[in-house]
């Protein structure tokens, strides 16, 4: 990306796209939270969810903010994983660490992406076919009840006007959906860019040794 100006700046684009999508999501949950203030069940539900978008939000914001430095590190890490020695022995042990090292971190990447991909077809998919088309277009359930949450979206949100028809039900939704998932994903980007970092710390402190 960094090689191309123009993937460059569609990749500033898309940073500060994504990070408008937090906004009118996390505003939703703050006025449900008011609105609804006094169901304990309901706050607490919602307090929650809006808690952990906040994490993922920073989580994004810090690998923005330090994405030189991460970068930089990783660059560090990957170029110079072993010191320089003359012995063959010693280099086929330090190859081997920094192989093992390097297997223990796909293997943890794999079973992050893994999950993020059941989250997605859950939420980008299943979700929205059963509750957008089968539930709300084929069966007479109501969605009008301004005492409680509308339980039909992904998770508690309140506006200052009725949300519930169609399109703006359906548009909401998957902004709802798409959110959750490229939440989960900064969480996975954040939790693996410093497990990665754990890791070749451990590598180097066995090569140390």
């Amino acid at each position: 990306i960094v090689s191309n100006r123009w993937r460059l700046k569609l990749f500033r684009w898309y940073q500060n796209f994504i990070m408008c999508f937090y906004v009118p999501v996390m505003a939703g949950q703050l006025l449900a939270i008011y609105h609804f203030w006094g169901d304990v069940d309901t706050v607490t539900d919602c307090a929650g969810t809006f808690f952990a978008f906040v994490a993922c939000f920073f989580d994004y914001l810090y690998l923005i903010e330090h994405e030189k430095s991460i970068l930089h590190v990783c660059e560090l890490l990957e170029s110079s994983p072993i010191p320089k020695v003359n012995t063959p022995h010693l280099v086929e042990l330090y190859l081997g660490i920094v192989e093992g090292c390097r297997r223990e971190i796909r293997i943890v990447m794999r079973c992050f992406w893994g999950l993020a991909l059941l989250g997605a077809i859950k939420w980008l998919i299943y979700n929205p076919v059963t509750e957008l088309i089968i539930n709300r277009h084929f069966s007479n359930t109501s969605f009008e009840n301004d005492n409680k949450p509308d339980t039909a979206f992904v998770f508690i949100i309140w506006f200052p006007f009725d949300a519930t028809w169609s399109p703006l039900f359906e548009i909401i939704y998957m902004f709802q959906s798409i959110l959750l998932f490229l939440a989960a994903c900064h969480n996975i980007c954040a939790n693996s860019t410093f497990i990665t970092f754990m890791v070749h710390a451990w590598g180097k402190l066995e090569i140390a040794e």
